[in-house]
C-alpha cells in the first residue's frame, strides 16, 4: 500500500444529539482557531433537539475527507519534547492498512531505553511521503524497524507499507 501526505483542508463543527444523530453545523477553513468558531447553541437545540456535545473534526484532502489507510499526516498539537529532548517540529503519524494510527516519531511500547531521550525507536529517512522507516541511526533495540499494531505487522519502505 502506497503512502501519501494527508493535509487538513478544513474544520467541520458537528453536534452530537441525544437522539443518536450527528448534525454538521458549519465548515471553516483549515487555519481557523477554535476560539473563532461560532454557533448559537440554543438555536441548534431548538432546530435539532437536545445536544450532548459539540466538537470539531478535521477535514483532509482525501476522497472521504477523513484519514484513510496509507495517509501520512503531521500532528502539531502534541507537546514539544513529549518523548525526545531533540524533537524538532511536529510528529509524523501514519494510518496503517488496518486503520490504526502509528506515531512514527513516538516511543515504541517495547523500547529498551525508556529513560534515554535522544534516540529514536523508529528512524525515518527520505522526504514525506516517500520515506523509509528502519533502525539505521541512533536507536534502541526495539524490533527491526517494523510496526505491529493490532492485526497488522509490517514495514514502511520507500513510501509503501509491506
Amino acid at each position: 500500500m502506497k503512502t501519501f501526505l494527508a493535509q487538513v483542508i478544513g474544520i467541520k463543527v458537528i453536534a452530537y444529539l441525544e437522539s443518536g444523530r450527528e448534525v454538521e453545523l458549519s465548515t471553516y477553513s483549515a487555519d481557523t482557531r477554535n476560539d473563532n468558531i461560532k454557533f448559537n447553541y440554543d438555536e441548534v437545540e431548538k432546530e435539532h433537539g437536545k445536544v450532548l456535545c459539540i466538537r470539531t473534526q478535521r477535514v483532509y484532502n482525501t476522497k472521504s475527507g477523513k484519514l484513510e489507510p496509507g495517509c501520512l499526516f503531521w500532528v502539531d498539537w502534541y507537546p514539544k519534547n513529549l518523548y525526545w529532548d531533540n524533537q524538532d517540529g511536529p510528529y509524523l503519524f501514519a494510518m496503517l492498512p488496518n486503520h490504526n494510527h502509528w506515531n512514527i516519531d513516538g516511543r515504541a511500547s517495547n523500547c529498551d531505553m525508556p529513560d534515554e531521550r535522544l534516540h529514536r525507536c523508529w528512524c525515518r529517512h527520505g522526504e514525506v511521503p516517500e520515506i523509509t522507516v528502519d533502525k539505521v541511526g541512533h536507536t534502541c533495540n526495539a524490533g527491526a524497524g517494523s510496526i505491529q499494531s493490532g492485526d497488522y505487522h509490517g514495514f514502511l519502505i520507500n513510501g509503501e507499507f509491506t
